[in-house]
């Protein structure tokens, strides 16, 4: 389909997901859990099917892409849309935008580390002929891009981030944010600079039942990839407090009341 595959919401990809868990026969999800992206859609999994979910933990995320956000995708697709290649999306397979596809993943890389991460691991060390270890590094993450995704598909995938907004069509944004009254733990990364620790704590403090969780790591947004044992630390010991403790039927009438008003 090239350029002509339509704009896709997270909402959509979650009306997927509910397609295959019917196919599968499941009833009930114990858990819905996230980081980035996977956030964005635990928390759309609570509002579009709150009978349906237990508890979420949506990880590194805001209940809304932010300004800071959109800009860095715009970025990013721009970088797309600049090289030669594009043709306003509709490139061949013998010649796809590698060159703007790698320069948008260096960007987003930058993006998902830290000044601490990269100063530690590279610092200014050199790797001969005047190079940098750091500029080998986000080249080779250019290059293995190409390799296993398509620019177009991140062209919407990272629309679908932009017009993320759990109260687009639902009314007020903090009253949206406090009708989700699943058991919550909502995980931040100390050092992430995309989505930033206060944008978790505000949805962890206007939902009715959510806790906060600092997950300490000086790796950016992608420190839940690398503090593993940590975030699976955290998540057993939120889902042992809530072992035992479902919505009751009144508890979901009323989350759908509120979603309804």
């Amino acid at each position: 389909w090239r350029a002509d595959f339509p704009r896709i919401t997270v909402r959509d990809m979650v009306s997927v997901q509910r397609a295959l868990i019917d196919h599968l026969g499941i009833e009930r999800l114990a858990l819905v859990t996230g980081p980035s992206l996977g956030g964005m859609q635990a928390l759309e999994w609570a509002m579009m099917y709150p009978d349906m979910v237990e508890r979420i933990v949506p990880i590194g995320v805001g209940g809304r892409h932010s300004a800071w956000c959109i800009a860095m995708s715009e970025a990013q697709r721009n970088a797309i849309y600049a090289d030669p290649d594009w043709n306003g999306g509709n490139y061949s397979e013998e010649r796809a935008p590698e060159k703007g596809l790698a320069a948008a993943r260096m960007m987003a890389i930058c993006t998902y580390r830290s000044w601490h991460s990269f100063d530690e691991r590279f610092c200014r060390n050199e790797q001969g002929g005047g190079e940098f270890q750091v500029q080998s590094y986000l080249r080779y993450q250019g290059e293995k891009i190409n390799k296993r995704f398509d620019a177009n598909t991140y062209v919407r995938l990272t629309q679908a981030m932009n017009d993320f907004d759990i109260s687009r069509g639902r009314g007020d944004y903090l009253s949206v944010v406090r009708s989700i009254r699943h058991p919550a733990l909502v995980v931040s990364i100390s050092s992430d600079i995309l989505y930033p620790p206060h944008e978790q704590q505000l949805l962890s403090q206007n939902m009715p039942n959510a806790r906060h969780a600092l997950l300490q790591s000086p790796d950016g947004h992608d420190g839940f990839l690398i503090e593993c044992r940590e975030l699976a630390a955290l998540i057993s010991s939120f889902r042992e407090g809530q072992a035992g403790r479902f919505a009751t039927h009144a508890e979901r009438a009323s989350i759908v009341s509120a979603i309804a008003e």
